[in-house]
């Protein structure tokens, strides 16, 4: 596994890289952002790239519109727009000036059949519907197989995790807002459909309320916030149906199935890191999202809570001896190991917690010699999960 994969499957695994809630909707209530009526501080409008020595790689074939660029203590941040990104799609993105000719070199950007899978809310196997004491959320139309993939969206909106402080408040939130203007209407309505639960200026809320960590877009070291408008139907769970991945490569998301689905079950996401006691998992969701979690897991007697927690604990305490999956000098022992996969199985870690564990399994059993037992925890590790890819 490359270095820039490793680096987007690990903070795909630790759900407390993600910076926002895939939210509900408003139901339909918004305020669509026509093109010219927002007022923006064009003050920093770059002219001719070449004049400031800012964007010396934007392509006027690519970027819809001159960039954007506003400077602070931490350097430049420019703001770019494509119309013709993703077959019409579009994306607005907001980084460094230096990096825009590394994603413009993107497949993403350099190979024309590549999006076309991509995209097709047509084609998605749920729908959105009103889950009482949940709000908004989606339903599977059919079954889906474990392991199936559910969706595959490019973002509308990018914003460089170093960029979000070099220009003042003000600024950023103006060039925010302008990042939306700039797009089609029909991508403006998507975007200002999902809720934002922090109050104040409205974009910058949507954006911290349903924001994704991805990284390596751009270079290994950078990580930007990324708004997928269609993932705002999925709700939370604890113990979630559905796991989610980023490829930089495509600048795309992917969710798949952890288990298998029935039609008409509710499709879930994890806001947090699955790998933390129920007090703590609350604490962390009403704190960042507002709401009590009432998910089943959570909805559990307080017996089972506290079993529960005695698991997540153990676990907690095994991993620090097992986390490094790619260290072929992992000291995990087989009893580690395999008490890990028990602790997944009882606590359905379904997706790549499991499937790390089992992983963890067939290493210690190779480094013992046990060939046919590596196989076997090997083959399980492969089918537990379509996002991580494991080779002993």
């Amino acid at each position: 596994m490359s270095g820039s994969k490793k680096m987007a499957a690990f903070l795909n695994l630790l759900s407390f890289y993600v910076l926002g809630q895939a939210a509900k909707e408003h139901g339909g209530q918004h305020q669509e952002i026509i093109p010219g009526t927002v007022e923006a501080d064009n003050s920093s409008m770059c002219g001719s790239p070449s004049s400031l020595h800012l964007t010396p790689d934007w392509d006027p074939n690519i970027w819809a519109y001159p960039p954007r660029c506003e400077s602070g203590d931490g350097g430049n941040a420019c703001l770019y727009t494509s119309s013709s990104f993703a077959g019409g799609r579009g994306i607005s993105i907001i980084m460094p000036p230096e990096i825009a000719g590394n994603v413009t070199k993107l497949p993403a950007f350099t190979e024309d059949k590549l999006l076309d899978a991509a995209n097709r809310e047509s084609d998605l196997p749920y729908e959105a519907k009103i889950i009482p004491g949940r709000g908004m959320g989606a339903v599977a139309k059919r079954a889906i197989k474990k392991g199936e993939r559910v969706t595959l969206f490019n973002p509308l909106v990018m914003i460089h995790v170093g960029s979000r402080g070099v220009p003042a408040p003000e600024k950023m939130r103006s060039m925010q807002r302008q990042a939306i203007e700039q797009l089609g209407s029909e991508q403006q309505s998507l975007f200002l459909r999902q809720h934002g639960e922090f109050g104040g200026d409205e974009i910058e809320d949507i954006i911290n309320t349903n924001s994704f960590a991805m990284g390596g877009v751009g270079g290994e070291e950078h990580t930007f916030v990324a708004i997928f408008p269609e993932v705002s139907r999925f709700n939370h769970d604890c113990r979630p149906n559905l796991e989610y991945t980023f490829d930089p490569s495509s600048m795309t998301q992917s969710t798949y199935a952890a288990r298998t689905i029935t039609a008409g079950q509710e499709l879930t996401v994890s806001y947090i890191n699955l790998i933390s006691p129920r007090a703590e998992r609350l604490y962390v969701l009403h704190g960042g999202w507002g709401f009590k979690c009432n998910c089943p897991h959570c909805a559990r007697t307080l017996e089972e809570i506290d079993i529960s927690d005695m698991h997540i604990q153990k676990l907690r305490s095994i991993w620090p001896n097992c986390g490094e999956i790619w260290n072929p000098e992992q000291s995990c022992s087989v009893d580690e190991a395999m008490e890990l996969t028990w602790l997944a199985k009882h606590e359905r870690l379904d997706g790549q917690w499991q499937a790390m564990c089992y992983f963890q399994a067939a290493k210690a059993f190779k480094r013992s010699g046990n060939e046919e037992m590596a196989q076997k925890y090997h083959q399980l590790a492969f089918d537990n999960t379509r996002i991580l890819r494991f080779e002993l």
